[in-house]
C-alpha cells in the first residue's frame, strides 16, 4: 500500500525548534496534512518519543520512534527504529558520552521532555545538539546491531550533509537509504536512486515545514518494523 510518510521532525527537545513544535501540535497537524506515518527524531536523543507514541496512537497514526545524530564528522544521520527501546540503548549512549555545555538561551530554546498534553516534565540543561563520540561507521553499525536503519541525512544539504563534509558517500558505508530534503532538485534524487532508497522529509524544526514536503512510500504494513524493512531492502 502507498502511504503518505514523514520521517524527520523535530519537537521542543531540540534546542533550534520552535517552541510551537510540541508533540500534539505535531501529530495533529500531521494528520491534518495526511501524513500516516511519523517519526520524531530530534538531535542526539529520543526521549520526547513516549509522549509522541501515545498521541499518534490516540489519532490513528503510526510512530516511528528516530533520532538525528551528530556524528564525530559533524555529518547528521537519521536512525529509525522498531521501537523505543533500541533507540533509546543508542540515546542513553550518546547522551554519556557529550560534553556537559549548558544550553545559551540567548541562541538557543529551552530543550524540553513533554508529557502527551504538552506539558514541560523535564528541561534538559545541557546541549545535545553536539558532534557526538560515533563515527558515521561505528554509527551505522550500532544502528544496524539494533535493529534500525541509519540513513544519511539531507545528503544535497551544505550543512552537515555526508556529501559536503566527505565528497562522497563511502562504497563501503553501510547503508542502504539516504535522505534529501523536500527542495531537492529532481535529478539530484534520480541520481542517488540509482544505487539506493531515497527519502525525501521536511527537517521540520516549525510547524510550517510540516506542510511543505510530500513523501508517499510502498509498504507492506502499517508499522514501523515494516517501514525500516522497507527502507533496507533494494
Amino acid at each position: 500500500m502507498k502511504v503518505k510518510v514523514e520521517l524527520h521532525v523535530h519537537s521542543r527537545l531540540s534546542a533550534c525548534a520552535d517552541a510551537d513544535n510540541t508533540v500534539c501540535n505535531i501529530a495533529n497537524l500531521s494528520v491534518m496534512t495526511g501524513t500516516q506515518i511519523l517519526a520524531l527524531s530530534d538531535h542526539n536523543t529520543c526521549l520526547n518519543f513516549p509522549a509522541f507514541e501515545k498521541v499518534c496512537k490516540h489519532i490513528g497514526l503510526v510512530p516511528v520512534p528516530a533520532i538525528e545524530v551528530t556524528t564525530a564528522e559533524d555529518i547528521h544521520v537519521l536512525c529509525l527504529f522498531e521501537n523505543f527501546d533500541a533507540a533509546k540503548t543508542l540515546s542513553d549512549k550518546i547522551y554519556d558520552s557529550l560534553p556537559k555545555v549548558e544550553v545559551n538561551r540567548k541562541f538557543y530554546n529551552p530543550q524540553l521532555v513533554l508529557d502527551e498534553d504538552d506539558q514541560a516534565v523535564y528541561e534538559e540543561p545541557y546541549l545535545l545538539n553536539l558532534a557526538t563520540q560515533f563515527d558515521v561507521y561505528s554509527l551505522a553499525e550500532e544502528v544496524n546491531a539494533l535493529g534500525g536503519i541509519a540513513i544519511p541525512a539531507h545528503i544535497d544539504r551544505e550543512s552537515n550533509g555526508i556529501l559536503a563534509v566527505l565528497g562522497a558517500i563511502p562504497d563501503d558505508l553501510n547503508v542502504s537509504c539516504v535522505e534529501v530534503s523536500y527542495e531537492c532538485d529532481e535529478s539530484v534524487y534520480r541520481e542517488y536512486a540509482k544505487k539506493y532508497n531515497v527519502i525525501r522529509s521536511s527537517d521540520a524544526h516549525c510547524l510550517e515545514d510540516l506542510c511543505k514536503n510530500e513523501f508517499y512510500l510502498d509498504v507492506d504494513r502499517m508499522s514501523a518494523k515494516a517501514l525500516i524493512e522497507r527502507l533496507k531492502k533494494r
